[in-house]
């Protein structure tokens, strides 16, 4: 038996054990026990061994009366040889290890534990196998082998650990933030898109011909959707500026979702979610939305147009005026 249960001095039992079978015919029997000095005279030593004080002889360290030492007890044909090999420490006995390569002919087999490398009984019911992973035993100071650890499943992967020096993990996605998403095209419908306008969104009929209704949009190309999958809005603007027609006062721009991503081959499809901001002639900048209307530009896509059938009459910036005409500036989180 190999471990911290014996001094320093007694290094390698195991290989004292195979020393002395090896001087001896191969049936003999050897088996390590614990015992307790109880005498020594003369070079004489006696050690209680269970009860029974027998005479040993001593072959490693040097021991003392009332030491608790590793004996073994050698039967052969001609009778029983005791020999004290010594002291031993007051550690618990490893209960698992792992099988070492087998002896050809042996009543034990080595077992690589934690605390060195034991020579163990085993029953019949267990086959030894080199590598196995075993579950130990102690009878005194023999170890003996119940069988092999069973595992239920399959044993998680380790964590693997990352190399000294390692770069730390990137930075993850925010959680919210503020995007602004120009306008990619826009224009005004009247029984066709209009190229007589300045490129002007307008809404309402026609103060001089009130049977030409206008309507406009501008469009995003589907970029509002797609950039914030999954997000809330929770604030949002548009860039509005008002240029001359019709009355020169404030007036109500009427704004509603549209199904379109970009301009349509015929006029744009609104739907029943809508907006209102009020501008005079020369009025320009960025104009609160409700969350939830721009939160359908995110769930459903489409752009922003604005219409009026009843009035007011009013023109609005395109791109050809401004590059922020139409934009969207949306707050947004992602609910991390």
């Amino acid at each position: 038996m190999t471990g911290p249960y014996l001094s320093g001095l007694v290094t390698d039992p195991g290989s004292l054990v195979q020393q002395i079978a090896a001087r001896t015919s191969k049936h003999t029997i050897a088996v390590t026990q614990i015992g307790q000095i109880t005498d020594i005279t003369a070079g004489v030593i006696t050690v209680n061994i269970g009860g029974a004080v027998q005479t040993a002889v001593l072959t490693l360290a040097p021991v003392d009366v009332g030491d608790n030492v590793l004996v073994l007890q050698q039967n052969t044909q001609d009778g029983s040889l005791l020999y004290v090999l010594g002291p031993l420490a007051t550690l618990t006995p490893p209960l698992q290890g792992t099988v070492d390569t087998l002896p050809t002919d042996s009543y034990t087999i080595p077992v690589v534990t934690d605390a060195g490398t034991v020579n163990a009984w085993w029953s019949a019911d267990y086959t030894p196998t080199e590598g196995d992973a075993v579950i130990l035993t102690w009878l005194g100071s023999q170890p003996f082998v119940l069988g092999a650890q069973g595992i239920l499943g399959t044993p998680p992967a380790p964590t693997p650990k990352l190399p000294p020096n390692t770069p730390p993990p990137p930075t993850p996605d925010p959680i919210a933030g503020t995007t602004t998403f120009p306008a990619s095209d826009c224009g005004t419908w009247q029984g066709g898109w209009r190229t007589d306008v300045n490129g002007n969104v307008i809404q309402g009929p026609q103060p001089d011909d009130t049977s030409r209704v206008d309507v406009g949009a501008w469009f995003y190309s589907g970029r509002v959707a797609s950039t914030l999958e999954g997000a809330t809005v929770v604030g949002a603007q548009i860039w509005l500026g008002r240029v001359g027609g019709g009355d020169d006062g404030a007036q109500t721009v009427t704004l509603y979702r549209t199904t379109d991503d970009v301009v349509p081959a015929g006029n744009v499809t609104f739907t029943a979610t809508e907006a209102t901001a009020s501008l005079a002639v020369g009025d320009s900048g960025w104009y609160p939305l409700p969350p939830e209307f721009v939160q359908e530009l995110v769930d459903s896509g489409g752009s922003i147009g604005v219409q009026a059938a009843a009035g007011p009459y009013v023109r609005l910036e395109g791109l050809n005026q401004s590059g922020n005409a139409g934009a969207l500036r949306i707050t947004w989180s992602n609910g991390g």
